[in-house]
């Protein structure tokens, strides 16, 4: 039996604010780029949380350019918590990397806390960019984060993504969120899913994600 060949997979380090970012990119290098934001830091979240990493493995497997890091002070970036300020800036810095490096829209996809730092990085720029927001509470507990307050200054598409059994976000505020964004979207429910979206989910959510960056 032949071997399928492997995605692409390099190891970089961004420049944040505060020093180091350490960070991974998969998949063909002229692929649509992806930026996943990993979930809560003070709660283990981080650039190898398994949805993450299921969605930039997944995605690149199927031709796209995927980037995903730490946030300061997880894994080997450097700095400490930021109560979600920080984090925003460090999703900043690469995001303006990347875009120093091919000025084409980008899809920025955020998981928890990663979409609350989403939201915020969208209500502070105008960039060309599509936001997919997964499990993403109306407030993050432990955190300055404030995605029903931020969402009305958000000018690109949003796509809101929830499991229907998330015990810490339910369905109602996934709908409150979506119809607070001006353009958003959704909620796009995905059927007995909690708020981690435990592997048997992940071929739902790979699919629904897919979708919207064909369309976007």
């Amino acid at each position: 039996m032949l071997a399928l060949p492997l995605v692409p997979r390099e190891r970089r380090t961004f420049t944040g604010p505060t020093g180091h970012l350490d960070a991974r990119l998969e998949g063909p290098a002229d692929g649509r780029r992806v930026l996943l934001l990993h979930p809560h830091p003070e709660a283990g979240g981080s650039m190898g949380s398994r949805l993450v990493y299921d969605l930039a493995t997944g995605l690149a497997d199927r031709g796209h350019r995927t980037i995903r890091f730490d946030f300061r002070g997880v894994g080997q970036s450097e700095g400490r918590y930021d109560d979600g300020i920080g984090e925003t800036a460090d999703a900043t810095a690469v995001l303006e990397a990347l875009h120093d490096e091919h000025d084409a829209p980008l899809v920025v996809v955020g998981h928890s806390f990663g979409g609350g730092v989403a939201v915020r990085l969208a209500s502070e720029r105008a960039d060309d960019c599509t936001v997919i927001l997964i499990s993403t509470p109306l407030r993050v507990s432990g955190s300055s984060l404030s995605p029903i307050d931020d969402a009305r200054r958000v000018m690109v598409p949003c796509h809101v993504l929830i499991g229907s059994d998330d015990p810490l976000v339910p369905v109602v505020d996934a709908d409150r969120l979506a119809d607070a964004l001006p353009l958003g979207r959704g909620p796009d429910i995905i059927e007995n899913g909690d708020h981690f979206l435990t592997p048997e989910h992940t071929p739902a959510v790979l699919e629904k994600v897919t979708k919207i960056l064909d369309q976007a």
